[in-house]
């Protein structure tokens, strides 16, 4: 075992008594990775946990989406608001709004965007529905006191802001998080992506413009949607003469802190000794001006796999080989000659470990964990009774859809059939 990768629990990478921990006891080669999808999830927590306002507006936006889905009749309600405001659009180029708004997910925050995206575009449904409930005498008074609260909290510039910094936040981060639950993504490759996340947040959070743009840009919808004037807290408000630009310049300090804070999370929380260790072995592979004194660090940590002598001897013939054919050197080059050339991993044998160790050095659990999840989906509550056999090869049907949607299906069905003579009755054959 040459790397282990687990999410954050404590009972799998507790520092003292984990699993990773134990293992690396026995074997201290078993470099722990915590998953890259997982610290993307918590660098979203960060952020968002760090900045009050930004902060209320999860709670809120969590409080008005139970609300109204909570109740079959507000359900059923607001799912009328939402069709008949579709029907009287007067602009056809619009696409129709749809009534789904989705509860957040508890625990995979990258996955909050899209029920930030149907707030935000039921966001007008969403006050009409607040203020119908509010003012409906037949409704019971617990009900109408909730909604006139969630409505006036709505109907705040603020609130409306923080939700559109929500949104350009998770759009930034999704993408790197979709990338790192890739079966196929390296660590290098990892480290590469959380950099130019960093630097984009960073760049989001330092230019001026970027903050401006969703202050503007949320304040033309605001007026579009009748929210009220942007303005600052009380508690920022050192005098009485509060400027528009000193309003503008509020609320783009929340959209700097938010970028800022995502950012910092990011350098702080992936840059690890396994990682560092895993970049060095990625230089072995790749980069010809290694320093000898990282590549002995590489060799002695690797003692028994990798050889100094005769990894200084191999990199040098590789190198040499790639620039005389004007080849990349990269991994996938390497990877590629060495599968498809037997006799390159018997001549460069310390060349092939480290690529194969490298290659299987885990950065994400999310495919692991996703394989799992499937259970749900075939053990429902009509299959109570499977039997443990059924339940196994269901689950690796499942989890290898990708092989098994190229089998034949045709023997298989054949074979199934022949098994009995009711089967053969039933379908006709012979």
């Amino acid at each position: 075992m040459r790397g282990q990768g687990y999410d954050g629990g404590s009972n799998m990478a507790g520092k003292v008594s984990g699993v990773q921990k134990r293992i690396l006891d026995e074997n201290p080669k078993a470099l722990y990775f915590h998953c890259a999808g997982h610290q993307l999830n918590l660098v979203l927590q960060d952020a968002c946990h760090q900045n009050l306002a930004v902060s209320q507006v999860i709670t809120l936006l969590n409080a008005v989406t139970n609300f109204i889905r909570d109740s079959p009749k507000r359900w059923s309600l607001f799912n009328d608001i939402v069709r008949s405001e579709n029907s009287d659009c007067d602009r056809p180029k619009m696409a129709p709004k749809s009534g789904k708004i989705r509860p957040l997910c508890p625990t995979r925050w990258v996955m909050r965007l899209d029920a930030v995206n149907a707030f935000l575009a039921n966001y007008g449904s969403i006050l009409k529905f607040l203020e119908e409930i509010s003012d409906d005498r037949s409704i019971n008074g617990q009900a109408r006191s909730k909604a006139h609260a969630y409505l006036c909290r709505m109907e705040e510039f603020t609130f409306y802001f923080g939700m559109r910094t929500l949104q350009h936040l998770f759009q930034t981060v999704h993408p790197a998080h979709k990338k790192c639950q890739s079966k196929n993504i390296t660590t290098g490759e990892v480290q590469k992506l959380t950099s130019n996340l960093a630097d984009m947040l960073s760049s989001d959070a330092s230019d001026e413009g970027s903050a401006a743009a969703i202050y503007d840009a949320s304040k033309l919808s605001a007026i579009e949607l009748k929210l009220d004037l942007p303005s600052v807290p009380r508690s920022h408000r050192v005098t009485h003469d509060i400027t528009d630009e000193k309003v503008k310049s509020y609320f783009t300090s929340v959209f700097t802190d938010v970028m800022q804070c995502a950012s910092h999370s990011i350098l702080k929380r992936f840059p690890s000794k396994s990682l560092q260790m895993a970049d060095l072995l990625r230089r072995v592979l790749e980069d010809p001006t290694m320093e000898e004194s990282d590549l002995v660090t590489v060799c002695e940590f690797y003692v028994g796999d990798l050889f100094h002598q005769d990894v200084v001897r191999e990199r040098r013939q590789w190198f040499g080989m790639c620039s005389r054919l004007d080849k990349s050197i990269n991994v996938e080059s390497l990877r590629s000659r060495m599968a498809t050339d037997q006799t390159l991993k018997e001549m460069a044998p310390n060349m092939f470990n480290a690529l194969r160790i490298y290659i299987l050095l885990p950065t994400s659990s999310c495919e692991a964990e996703r394989s799992f999840s499937t259970l749900r989906r075939l053990k429902t509550y009509l299959r109570s009774t499977m039997s443990q056999a059924r339940l196994n090869h269901l689950a690796l049907l499942s989890i290898h859809r990708e092989l098994a949607s190229t089998l034949d299906v045709a023997p298989i069905i054949e074979n199934f059939i022949q098994k009995t003579t009711t089967r053969r009755n039933k379908f006709g054959v012979k």
